[in-house]
């Protein structure tokens, strides 16, 4: 197989072998749950969300103009007396704010011999195509646990708190029974939609977690009554994504994030685009869409003749973005942002 042909077969025949995959629910395509990159990738989350690449006719995207409708102050911005529209002061809205994307990089390589290379262009090969999604298994799994750290750096305070919440806030999501068994305890989810409602917030928020979260979830699914008697069989009353990463990179057990759809975004870049999307004898440097998550990544290709070898470059280039605070100190939401961090206690 000549050289320029396994370079465009490869990389034309990685996305599509990869789609065809994930339609037949292929099962090397199982991934470990990322659920915090899940959540933050959501078509809820993402709704109405615009990131547009600045400086980017040369293919590289330092920057992404960050689009989204900002929170009014009401104490700074309503007045006391009639509007005057003779004085332009008005605020943009939505409010554009600048974020730089490539804060943190995270890659990994898959190695073929040309024979192997032949095998996965001309054919599904089984083997060949597992490779691959593990190593894209292993790419996502590290980004996710890597946006755990940053959203626990990023997120915000409850209402009235000042900023001076101790995080994070414990709420009961399980109860044991007179008999030893275990039930839901609809206080702590009460309470996580009463804190979303006292910023005028979505009642059914994004959350993410593992343990106590997911057993309250699973038997949310199955069950038939709770304590005050509703039946809780038919719906799930938040965007639950399971993460089972969490619990291990933070340290402690049962960490809930929850968040008002929108307020909080994986913002990404690639650099393999415009003037660097490159396509040539025996590299290639263009981009690659995962069909899992959807997201764009940069993908390297380059032969090594002495050794006869293809190597695969996967880069992912990105951010994660909390809206900024605007409220003032005597402000009730003074330290909010819309992201919240719970610790789901059993009781």
């Amino acid at each position: 197989m000549a050289a320029n042909i396994s370079t465009l077969d490869a990389c034309r025949n990685i996305q599509v072998n990869l789609l065809n995959l994930a339609r037949e629910n292929y099962g090397a395509f199982r991934r470990e749950p990322t659920g915090l990159l899940d959540g933050l990738v959501s078509a809820r989350n993402t709704n109405g969300f615009e990131a547009v690449p600045i400086q980017s006719a040369n293919g590289k995207i330092l920057q992404v103009n960050v689009r989204y409708a900002k929170d009014i102050d009401s104490a700074a911005q309503v007045q006391d007396a009639r509007v005057d529209q003779c004085v332009n002061d008005c605020a943009a809205d939505p409010y554009d704010d600048q974020q730089v994307v490539l804060d943190c990089t995270k890659s990994i390589k898959v190695c073929m011999s040309a024979a192997e290379l032949r095998t996965f262009c001309e054919g599904k090969d089984q083997v060949q195509n597992e490779r691959v999604t593990k190593a894209l298994n292993a790419l996502f799994k590290e980004m996710d646990k890597d946006l755990v750290n940053k959203y626990v750096a990023q997120v915000g305070d409850f209402y009235g708190a000042g900023g001076l919440s101790v995080l994070p806030k414990a709420v009961n999501m399980l109860r044991t029974t007179t008999d030893g068994g275990t039930r839901q305890d609809a206080d702590g989810l009460v309470e996580i939609k009463q804190d979303l409602g006292n910023l005028g917030l979505s009642d059914q928020p994004i959350m993410v977690g593992y343990g106590n979260l997911n057993r309250f979830a699973s038997y949310e699914e199955i069950a038939c009554c709770n304590e005050y008697g509703q039946d809780l069989s038919g719906y799930l009353p938040f965007d639950y994504f399971k993460d089972i990463h969490m619990d291990t990179e933070l340290g402690t057990p049962n960490n809930v994030f929850a968040w008002n759809p929108g307020a909080i975004q994986f913002v990404t870049a690639v650099e393999n685009v415009g003037d660097l999307d490159e396509m040539h004898e025996h590299y290639a440097h263009t981009t690659f869409v995962d069909p899992m998550t959807g997201i764009r990544i940069d993908m390297d290709l380059k032969y090594d003749d002495c050794a006869r070898t293809w190597t695969w470059g996967f880069t992912s280039q990105y951010t994660l973005w909390t809206q900024p605070e605007v409220f003032q100190a005597a402000d009730p939401r003074f330290g909010t942002n819309n992201t919240f961090y719970y610790r789901a206690d059993k009781v």
